[in-house]
């Protein structure tokens, strides 16, 4: 049982949803030069750059791992990213990008902001939120399959709890910030 709840948790490690999300939302894209120019942007800001960081926060020990298990190790973490998510969502903004991948990156810096807060206090589950939000996001842009979604989303949920990384409550927690806020600062401020 541990076997699968890691091999899941690996599978839709926030580092892995993000840019398949993103790459879901550009395919809409009208122009394939608008489409690999957004695209790239948001690749950049919300998966290489990132990535590139957590390497260089594990290689002088900031972090102790890639799932920044320690509560207290991930602050840092997550304000950083929450920099390169604002720096995407401008470029995205000035390149008038499709609104929901504007609206996607934004929510990806103030959510990021929020879990950083809330992470201060108490250990919410980051894998929770990396699937809830995202798949929230493709909700509203029209890919309607909300069994499929929520099954997806209790199975990170429950592999996070089996791996013993989180109580019920943080990933329950996390989901239902994720979904909430991604929704509605999607709805209100680009829908």
């Amino acid at each position: 049982m541990k076997k699968a709840a890691s091999i899941i948790s690996i599978i839709f490690h926030p580092f892995a949803i993000t840019p398949l999300v993103f790459m879901i939302l550009c395919f809409d894209e009208k122009s394939l030069f608008k489409h690999l120019n957004t695209l790239a942007v948001a690749l950049t800001f919300s998966t290489f750059i990132p990535f590139i960081t957590f390497i260089f926060l594990k290689k002088v020990k900031l972090i102790s791992d890639y799932n920044i298990s320690r509560k207290e190790e991930r602050i840092k973490p997550l304000l950083i990213s929450s920099f390169y998510f604002l720096l995407g969502f401008l470029l995205l903004l000035y390149s008038n990008s499709k609104a929901i991948i504007q609206g996607l990156m934004f929510c990806y810096c103030l959510n990021t902001i929020f879990t950083a807060i809330i992470t201060k206090f108490w250990k919410i589950s980051l894998h929770a939120i990396s699937i809830a939000g995202p798949l929230t996001a493709l909700w509203i842009n029209g890919l309607n399959y909300p069994i499929t979604m929520l099954l997806i989303i209790i199975v990170v949920c429950l592999s996070r709890f089996i791996l013993g990384a989180h109580t019920l409550p943080q990933v329950i927690a996390g989901a239902s910030f994720a979904f909430i806020l991604t929704y509605f600062e999607l709805q209100i401020l680009f829908i």
